[in-house]
């Protein structure tokens, strides 16, 4: 009894916060992504994802954040846990980030032209090498432009918080441009709220960044030993993820 209403009052403040930010910040960052270039909307959203986990009642901490390099293009490669994945590794950056994003998503009305605009893009979950190539180009597109890309190579959250085999497209556009990729990894974002799972609660979540791995030194020729180094580099930061770090 005393768990259930521990788990039921974790979950309205939880949802709570997200609410708010639906009704609240949503409208004016949908207004200012209109309107205003990427650099100016960046801290209000930051600042808006913020307030809304520490609403929430999740404190989040950073380690490793010397490791996201300065200039270059940049991808962000880490584990997907829940749907508040997005709004800790926002809140923790100061420099714009778009994304893969899955196409089902862009045809939810506003949101989707939304997000088109912001940069993110579209792909789905069959295999269709055209559609990968435009992905692709896209992508390349927007890091030519100074635009960071984070993405979550698994391409689904985790269900049992064991890392799930990745993709090949980011690896593909890492080499392809020549990127720096910054493995990223969470720790206790699924005690906070976990996929099939409906309570949620307030928590601590650290997230920790690891050194960069230069794509163009593996090429194409090599890009399944990438592909391996990328994940075992987030196995390793998701296991030994610290909780003591930088507060956001």
């Amino acid at each position: 009894m005393a768990l259930g209403l521990t788990r039921l009052a974790g979950s309205l403040r939880v949802y709570t916060a997200l609410l708010l930010l639906l009704l609240g910040a949503m409208p004016m960052l949908a207004v200012a992504v209109l309107l205003l270039p990427r650099t100016t909307v960046w801290p209000v959203a930051t600042a808006a994802f913020r307030l809304t986990l520490r609403l929430a009642g999740v404190q989040v901490r950073a380690k490793g954040l010397e490791h996201l390099p300065e200039t270059g293009h940049v991808l962000l490669m880490g584990n997907h846990v829940n749907w508040l994945d997005h709004l800790i590794l926002v809140s923790l950056l100061r420099h714009p980030v778009a994304g893969f994003e899955k196409v089902e998503n862009f045809r939810i009305p506003v949101y989707g032209f939304l997000m088109r605009r912001w940069g993110n893009v579209p792909v789905s979950r069959r295999s269709d090498p055209e559609e990968a190539r435009r992905a692709g180009e896209a992508a390349s597109r927007l890091l030519a432009q100074g635009v960071w890309f984070g993405m979550f190579p698994e391409g689904t959250r985790t269900r049992t918080g064991a890392l799930g085999p990745f993709k090949k497209g980011g690896f593909h556009l890492a080499v392809d441009t020549g990127a720096l990729i910054v493995p990223f990894a969470y720790r206790g974002a699924r005690e906070v709220m976990a996929t099939g799972r409906w309570w949620a609660m307030p928590g601590e979540v650290s997230v920790h960044f690891g050194a960069p791995i230069e794509a163009s030194a593996y090429g194409k020729a090599r890009l399944d030993a990438l592909l391996i180094d990328t994940r075992e580099a987030i196995k390793h930061l998701s296991a030994g993820a610290e909780a003591a770090g930088t507060t956001a």
